[in-house]
């Protein structure tokens, strides 16, 4: 990039430019464009080459390395955009942007600067600086000194970003030297705690505030609202408390405090917030009634109440909200109990939540008009009854579950990318869905048409749902085999076919289901052998459950190479042969940890959309439905089937194991002592005894039933030859100490009194002699209790003595 030809044929490049008198390279930007086109590496000193660059942008690649301290070199650099670069890259020192005097933005966002302690003092030298942007760089907290506080600080920085670090609130002292210049301030999880610093009020140029996904405690303080130029305020996802001051900040635009502990009602004054746009106060614990002044907010366009405490019905005025495409209601304590006829006026509404709002009512044919213009419809959990209309346009997520709703499905649902219709009285088939061709969303992603009264066979044309991730199709009266299509569902993680009449063998094509997490297929009449296929093709399953079918064969050793399976139920079908011992190899029960089955989309919505999935455990006598907690639970369920043999002893490697049912079973010996839970506990610390139950070949703790070698002088069935020696030996032992016994006896009886029997003079001596014996101890023990008496009285009379003192 010198001088002659070769400069004027550079700056002919994408993103050069040169001065048009001087020839010199005045900025470069090759910013990545996101559409695969990237640069890597590492940045070479050789840009401090370039001394008439003005503008460097280098944002958005895969640059790594340590940064080059020669850009310091560039004395003419008035931007600096280096940011969002994923090749890892660093800066241990920030000494070289003080000789950048120009500089007027600075972007190291997602560069590592956590060796940069100096970091504010640089920030201080920079006399020209308006935007900084530090977000994600792993800044170090500010180490309190005088110095800090005291600096000259630059009075014309404008723009702060340093969100996503952790500072705490030692970042404070330093942050408010800038008071009177800055005007947009992020400092969303920096980790900040305590209270909001009331000098937040002083800043009275500021129009952007973002302190959200915080531990910031106390209440909101009062000086917010003086701070009359703020146009954004973010202060959701911390633990505020109180009410909700408004004063004059009348020219909000943006207000987010959902996810607190907020409480009392919403204050009047949000009417007169006539420039408001977008309001979420989900999630806190606001009570009372929802206001008619929002009826005057004609500029709001989305507006968050949902979970709150919030009582009586959605007000009419609601209709004069024109702009309004977001509105989220759901979990409160409203009355319904009719649909809310001002929603007939709503023309832009994208997103609708009104679930569990008290409505019991059937849907009116104009609801259906929503649906035109929604991506998100959410009626949910109320008493809502009638059957459903072929729909001219789908929801991209439609969810009508837990309502009343009868008949059959209409085809046109199945257009939908999230359907929920579950808990719900619809019937018949469902062979209609076949011939969507989901334009609106793209394909089917999610489906849960569970818990209602549907029947028939599975339809034959899974192709057409191959971006299908959950299939829950539970609690129903579907019968027939599950087709061989079903496994053209490649990117299916969640399976639910529970409580139906499935018949037949699995499919051996479900192996193509490589992604299955779960598999829920209990409560059927498959049979068949449980195939040796599913450990080896689906060895990501944390849940598989066959429970109570007809399955018949052994257990196959295959399942061994479910390393990630934390619940496997086999219990109620006619499964033999020996438990296997590699079960050891299933290490989710033997590591702590545990995944949470969810799955999240953004597709376009305002907010992300997840799924969280669950099953049925039969644990502890009882079947409970396991959620957000499913993770949480390692059990293993082989009851009431036709296994034999020994306990193997290495189920006791599996020490997280929560819950263990063998019972019912033809299982013999003793039972191991260290299962389950607490490792060095014995087997009643851990499981009881309804685990064992059933088999009467077992013996030991925590059953009754002792084991032969436990009983008081029983025999081992173990011991083999050196056991069978010394029984023997023990044999030889008894009969010589009772021989001995009975000798002595004859020999110290005939030896004193048969002398005694037949010599007179010896006899006369004798009793003579016991005669003085019983004399001596009668006199002796007199003489005793005289002195025992005399003794007795002294004492208790020095007692009483003492006590009278």
């Amino acid at each position: 990039m010198g001088n002659g030809e070769d400069k004027r044929d550079c700056c002919k490049w994408a993103g050069v430019e040169c001065n048009n008198q001087t020839g010199h390279v005045i900025m470069l930007d090759l910013h990545g464009t996101g559409d695969s086109h990237f640069l890597g590496g590492k940045i070479g000193p050789s840009l401090a080459e370039l001394q008439h660059l003005k503008h460097l942008n280098l944002s958005w690649n895969l640059f790594g390395g340590i940064l080059p301290t020669q850009l310091g070199n560039l004395s003419n650099l008035q931007s600096l955009d280096l940011g969002s670069n994923y090749g890892h890259m660093s800066c241990e020192n920030l000494d070289w942007l003080s000789h950048l005097p120009s500089l007027t933005h600075l972007d190291l966002s997602e560069v590592n600067l956590s060796k940069a302690i100096h970091w504010p003092q640089v920030i201080n030298k920079m006399p020209s600086l308006t935007e900084l942007y530090l977000s994600d760089t792993q800044l170090p907290p500010i180490i309190p000194t005088i110095s800090i506080s005291h600096i000259n600080s630059s009075t014309s920085l404008a723009v702060l970003d340093l969100s996503y670090n952790d500072l705490t609130s030692s970042i404070y002292p330093w942050l408010f030297n800038f008071s009177s210049s800055l005007v947009h301030l992020d400092l969303s999880m920096t980790d900040l705690n305590e209270s909001i610093p009331d000098a937040f009020g002083n800043m009275t140029t500021l129009a952007y505030l973002d302190l959200s996904w915080n531990e910031l405690r106390g209440s909101i303080p009062d000086a917010f609202g003086n701070m009359t130029t703020l146009a954004y305020l973010d202060l959701s996802s911390n633990k505020l408390r109180g009410s909700i001051p408004v004063g004059n900040m009348t020219t909000l635009a943006y207000l987010d405090l959902s996810s607190n502990e907020l409480r009392g009602s919403i204050p009047d004054a949000f009417g007169d917030m006539t420039t408001l746009a977008y309001l979420d106060l989900s999630w806190n614990e606001l009570c009372g009634s929802i206001l008619d002044a929002f009826g005057d907010m004609t500029t709001l366009a989305y507006l968050g109440l949902s979970s709150n405490e919030l009582r009586g019905s959605i007000p009419d005025a609601f209709g004069n909200m024109t702009s309004l495409a977001y509105l989220h209601l759901s979990s409160n304590q409203l009355e319904g109990p009719h649909f809310p006829n001002w929603l007939q006026t709503q023309e832009v509404l994208s997103e609708l939540d009104i679930s569990a709002s008290g409505i019991s009512d059937v849907i009116p044919n104009w609801f259906w008009n929503l649906s035109s213009d929604s991506q998100w419809l959410n009626i949910s959990n109320n008493h809502i009854s009638g059957t459903l209309p072929n729909l001219q346009a789908t929801p991209f997520i439609l969810d009508m579950s837990s309502n009343c709703l009868e008949g059959s499905i209409p085809q046109s649902v199945f257009n939908a990318g999230w359907l929920y219709l579950s808990k719900n009285l619809f019937s018949g088939s469902i062979s209609l869905s076949c011939g969507t061709t989901n334009q609106s969303s793209g394909g089917l992603w999610h489906l849960d048409l569970s818990n209602s009264r549907l029947s028939g066979e599975l339809p034959k044309c899974w192709e057409q749902w191959e971006d299908l991730i959950v299939l829950d199709l539970a609690n129903n009266n579907f019968s027939g085999k599950i087709k061989n299509s079903i496994g053209l569902l490649d990117q299916m993680q969640t399976l639910h076919l529970r409580n139906n009449s499935f018949t037949g063998a699995l499919p051996s094509s479900l192996k193509n289901c490589r992604a299955l997490r779960l598999i829920d297929l209990g409560q059927n009449k498959l049979s068949g052998k449980i195939t040796a296929w599913m450990g080896g093709s689906l060895s990501h399953l944390v849940v598989l459950n066959l429970r109570s079918n007809e399955f018949n064969g052994s257990i196959p050793s295959s399942l061994c190479q479910l390393e990630r399976i934390q619940m496997l139920d086999l219990s109620i079908n006619n499964l033999s042969g020996k438990i296997p011992k590699c079960l050891k190899n299933l290490t989710a029960m033997a590591q702590k940890g545990s995944p949470v089955l969810s799955y999240g989309t953004a597709y376009y919505l305002n907010i992300p959309h997840y799924y969280v999935d669950s099953t049925l455990v039969q644990w502890k006598g009882k079947e409970q439905e396991y959620k957000k907690t499913l993770g949480l639970i390692k059990s293993i369920d082989f009851s009431s089937n036709k296994l034999i043999g020994e306990i193997p002893i290495e189920v006791t490697d599996l020490v997280e194991l929560v819950s263990l049912n063998l019972s019912r079973n033809n299982l013999i010996g003793s039972i191991p002592t260290t299962i389950g839970k607490i490792p060095l506990g014995t087997q009643l610390q851990s499981f009881d005894a309804s685990t064992y139950e059933g088999n009467l070949g077992l013996c030991g703790p925590p059953l009754l039933k002792r084991c032969p070698e436990d009983e008081p002088g029983g025999v081992s069935f173990t011991s083999g030859l050196s056991s069978k020696k010394e029984d023997i030996q023990d044999d030889a032992n008894n009969i010589w100490f009772y021989g001995n016994t009975v000798l002595g006896f004859i020999i110290g009886f005939w030896g004193v009194c048969g002398t005694l029997l037949f010599n007179s003079s010896w006899r006369y001596a004798y009793f003579q002699f016991l005669s003085k014996i019983k004399d001596w101890l009668y006199m002796t023990t007199i003489v005793n209790m005289k002195e025992y008496e005399g003794a007795y009285k002294v004492k208790w009379t020095s007692v009483g003595m003492h006590l009278k003192d």
